[in-house]
């Protein structure tokens, strides 16, 4: 990620090529464009992954309340502090954020058995994401986000805005699952 900003802020610069002296770049305002093309290449890499990963949620035909987990799941990602996913959501807890995110009204009824359902399927739902975004830690029992450059998004961008480009699930159209996405 360091060297991606130094190659950008370089460039942005005028610096294309090995110089032959000393060349001093300390010009602010291209350390912050550089900053901001850097956020907007990785924010379009994050965004597709959440959405990757909250496409993944089932609506069985004739199902009248899914759970759509997936979908939750990032919600709970871009509503969580910047703080709390870099030391990993505690599996007890994060069966309570998605629980307080979720749809339903009788919150009981997203089992800690669904959670560990979610929690198993994670590899097979970012089987098109790499490197995947969020493993399990069976042994600390935490969800951790796998690539450290998804802090640097998600620290620096407007989270609300990037949940208003995650489609929900539960008003796709017949349409859409036709194709596949969101029925099983």
């Amino acid at each position: 990620m360091l060297q991606e900003f130094l190659r950008v802020f370089c460039e942005l610069s005028g610096v294309t090529e090995t110089a032959k002296e000393l060349v001093l770049l300390n010009e602010q305002g291209k350390s912050e464009e550089a900053l901001a093309v850097k956020l907007e290449a990785q924010k379009a890499h994050t965004l597709k992954a959440l959405q990757s990963i909250s496409a993944r949620s089932r609506i069985r035909r004739g199902e009248d309340d899914p759970l759509l987990l997936p979908y939750y799941l990032v919600l709970v990602i871009l509503r969580s502090p910047i703080e709390e996913l870099r030391n990993g959501i505690e599996r007890n807890h994060l069966l309570e954020l998605l629980r307080a995110a979720h749809h339903r009204k009788d919150k009981e009824t997203i089992r800690t058995s669904d959670l560990t359902n979610l929690l198993l399927r994670l590899p097979s739902l970012q089987s098109s994401i790499q490197p995947p975004f969020l493993y399990y830690d069976s042994n600390s029992r935490r969800l951790r986000i796998v690539d450290t450059r998804q802090f640097f998004v998600l620290a620096n961008v407007d989270r609300q805005q990037m949940e208003d480009e995650i489609p929900t699930p539960a008003d796709i159209t017949d349409e859409n699952a036709a194709v596949g996405e969101y029925v099983s």
